[in-house]
């Protein structure tokens, strides 16, 4: 369970650093829940997760963010279908210069022995580096 944790959250980071937001959306199941501090967003369609990955991407990029790493610090089998993973992620500039530190929680559908789906992103932004990444919506 964590080997396959940990490489979806590779194939995660790999697809952030990439800006490849319909990648990014295939992660997320339907619906998906992004919870930034006091925001919740329920996105229920594939183009509202685009949306959502769009601005993230967009909120990194205007802080200089180049790249990003993840590490998973805990994964959790909650039943034979949800699993709970908290990660860690680093965003970095280019001379990779750490600028953000954010630890997220997810709770992830498995779909199968092989392929995991968000279910639920809760984002913790005590630096409130992100602010203004996603509209109040609910």
């Amino acid at each position: 369970m964590a080997s396959l944790t940990e490489e979806f959250f590779n194939q995660y980071q790999q697809a952030m650093n990439d800006k490849r937001v319909d990648t990014l959306t295939s992660y997320h199941s339907l619906p998906s829940v992004f919870v930034l501090n006091d925001i919740k967003r329920v996105a229920s369609t594939s183009e509202d997760i685009d949306e959502v990955n769009q601005g993230f991407l967009q909120a990194l990029s205007q802080k200089e963010v180049s790249h990003c790493e993840a590490l998973v610090n805990q994964a959790i089998r909650l039943s034979d279908s949800v699993l709970f993973a908290s990660v860690r992620w680093q965003f970095k500039d280019v001379g990779n210069r750490l600028l953000i530190t954010s630890y997220c929680s997810y709770t992830m559908q498995v779909v199968d022995e092989q392929t995991l789906k968000i279910i639920v992103a809760v984002i913790d932004d005590q630096e409130n580096a992100l602010t203004g990444l996603m509209t109040k919506e609910s």
